[in-house]
């Protein structure tokens, strides 16, 4: 890159050119690092394994861990955040001792069908849309409602031990940018042992 800097006295000053050249140079260095870093950096934060779970998983960097006790439910860690849109978004793994023989299908829309009864009480029953989706090394299912406030997926990892993930808007709808979050924990997740 050539710099020509004109001045109104003779002769042209060459310390203020290398001068203005290394600035220039300085600028576009750090608006490229500072592109790259945005661009680069990982949406999810570290990696967290609950006492007496076989997997960990990595939650959304923006999402914040809540107390759960309220639920009244065992085995859930909920995360809760923001949605572009300002509406609060809740993020929760489950494990599921119970799960028998179910298939993940099953597990996902029984879950589902149980927590937009309990998140929104007025979406009743909801008809189930269901599709096979990676669940760490596991297959899982996906459940997602019509109307696009809650979707949940699960994969079943030993005879009667299920794990789930679950993302719910409150009175909002699940985005591409909030299910790319979600879909990124559920890859995320690891197993760890017993």
């Amino acid at each position: 890159m050539v710099v020509e800097v004109h001045t109104a006295g003779k002769p042209v000053v060459p310390g203020r050119a290398l001068l203005a050249s290394i600035a220039l140079l300085l600028s576009a260095c750090a608006l490229a690092a500072g592109m790259t870093w945005l661009r680069s950096g990982d949406p999810l934060g570290h990696r967290i394994k609950p006492p007496g779970w076989e997997i960990s998983f990595r939650p959304p960097r923006r999402f914040q861990p809540v107390d759960a006790t309220e639920w009244r439910v065992a085995g859930i860690c909920r995360f809760v955040g923001l949605s572009r849109q300002g509406a609060i978004v809740a993020l929760d793994l489950w494990r599921i001792d119970d799960a028998g023989d179910e298939e993940a299908s099953t597990v996902a829309t029984r879950l589902l069908r149980q927590y937009a009864l309990l998140q929104h009480g007025d979406l009743r029953e909801p008809a189930v849309i269901w599709s096979e989706e990676a669940f760490g090394p596991f297959e899982g299912a996906e459940a997602v409602a019509p109307q696009g406030a809650i979707v949940v997926r699960a994969a079943i990892v030993d005879r009667d031990l299920a794990f789930a993930a679950s993302l719910s808007v409150r009175d909002g709808l699940v985005d591409d940018h909030l299910y790319r979050a979600f879909d990124l924990t559920c890859r995320s997740i690891e197993l760890t042992g017993r």
